[in-house]
């Protein structure tokens, strides 16, 4: 059978994958030559394994996972990727210095790009059913980018699609990713280290419109000079280039609550890291912040990763465990005691300890008077049989606090 005319349940396999790489690797021996999908910032989203091959060219972009922009001939470049765009066909680019001539294919729906797809035509003649299989696989793989992209949400400009790339972990070279920085002339490391913000609406609020979503990165860019915001999806991201932390930075954090309490929107802000390689670890950090503070103090607009890595820990137990496991048992015996008698002296503990064990302060924080509190504190004691100068006691009651509480939020973290 002619490669070029695959049998039925192959082309069947090939229009109903949902996978980029299964879809390059089904078409790799139809087509006859190494296949790469990349994005419109020129990171590799999938590429055939070719293990004969031993030009340079090709073992730097197969182990980079991108394409160095400083070693294309970029103008060259775009007028080829503008010719398929405008055409909507495969472009026959012969201006490689290592003399392999490329067939490119520019992927767009609506005239919004999606991606590349490059073949470097090492094996056989290219011919005209050739260029039409190439065609039909770009055709596949755009309807399938426009799915995972979600098109509306697609970002407009290179730069935005690096940043993509970045907080999705999908950039892991070093060395590419500072290729890339230097490209775009983004100093995003200036200041020594990096915190990602992620800015969502608040339970109950509907999305953001378009114009709406616009208007607010222009507020937020504005704010400093040494960060980026860009839409991605319902979310909004800032990735800030700081000195030791936003948290230390007042006129920021100022100028940054301003802006989300007149939208009502709430952010989450990662620890600052010192390098941009782990932008995706910061992204995750970010938006747990978010998720969780909304959920737990929900009058609050602005939450730090910091403040809640415990509760990020429990989140990640509760899918196997019941957070009450993790509670002292004289958290239990208090419940249990304030349920028979109606008391509250589970959460007067709570506050005696959140205040430094101090009855005069736990007092003023709940409204009581000083004898009142030492009453409790008493009871408390005789309840629990608790020594509270152990420093290993009362971090298991804080802790347990924790946990207590994650368990009736539990629900709404794992929803």
């Amino acid at each position: 059978m002619d490669s070029l005319h695959p049998s039925a349940p192959i082309l069947n396999k090939l229009m109903k994958s949902r996978d980029l790489q299964e879809i390059l690797d089904i078409g790799r021996p139809i087509f006859g030559n190494p296949l790469i999908l990349v994005d419109i910032a020129f990171s590799v989203l999938a590429i055939t394994a070719e293990p004969d091959i031993n030009s340079p060219n090709w073992q730097q972009i197969n182990s980079l996972k991108g394409i160095p922009v400083s070693a294309m001939s970029f103008t060259k470049l775009n007028s080829v990727r503008k010719k398929s765009l405008e055409t909507g066909a495969p472009v026959l680019d012969s201006s490689a210095d290592d003399g392999v001539s490329m067939l490119r294919k520019t992927l767009a729906l609506s005239n919004r790009i999606l991606g590349h797809l490059d073949s470097p035509l090492y094996y056989g003649e290219l011919t005209e059913d050739k260029i039409a299989f190439f065609d039909l696989m770009g055709n596949l793989l755009a309807v399938q980018l426009q799915r995972e992209l979600n098109q509306a949400d697609t970002p407009d400009s290179m730069l935005d699609f690096f940043i993509y790339d970045l907080i999705e972990g999908k950039l892991s070279s070093p060395e590419l990713i500072k290729e890339r920085l230097r490209y775009f002339k983004w100093n995003i490391m200036g200041k020594g280290r990096v915190q990602i913000i992620s800015v969502h609406r608040k339970i109950g609020e509907p999305e953001l419109s378009n114009s709406r979503a616009a208007d607010i990165i222009s507020r937020l860019a504005a704010i400093s000079s040494f960060g980026k915001a860009v839409s991605y999806g319902s979310e909004i991201k800032l990735i800030c280039s700081v000195n030791t932390s936003v948290e230390t930075d007042k006129p920021y954090l100022d100028a940054l609550t301003e802006t989300l309490e007149t939208e009502n929107l709430v952010a989450g802000i990662s620890r600052p890291l010192p390098d941009i390689e782990n932008a995706a670890s910061c992204n995750q950090q970010a938006k747990k912040a978010a998720e969780i503070g909304m959920v737990l103090f929900p009058k609050k607009c602005v939450h730090f990763y910091d403040h809640y890595a415990a509760h990020h820990a429990m989140e990640l137990c509760s899918k196997s465990f019941d957070p009450l496991q993790f509670c002292h048992s004289a958290i239990i015996k208090l419940w249990e005691y304030d349920r028979e008698h109606d008391t509250d002296f589970l959460e007067s503990l709570r506050i005696y300890l959140t205040n430094n064990q101090s009855i005069g302060k736990a007092a003023g924080a709940l409204f009581i008077h000083r004898n009142t509190m030492t009453y409790r504190l008493s009871k408390i004691l005789e309840i629990t049989n608790l020594d509270l100068s152990d420093t290993d006691v009362t971090f298991n009651l804080l802790f347990s606090y924790l946990a207590f509480d994650f368990r009736h939020h539990w629900k709404r973290f794992t929803k």
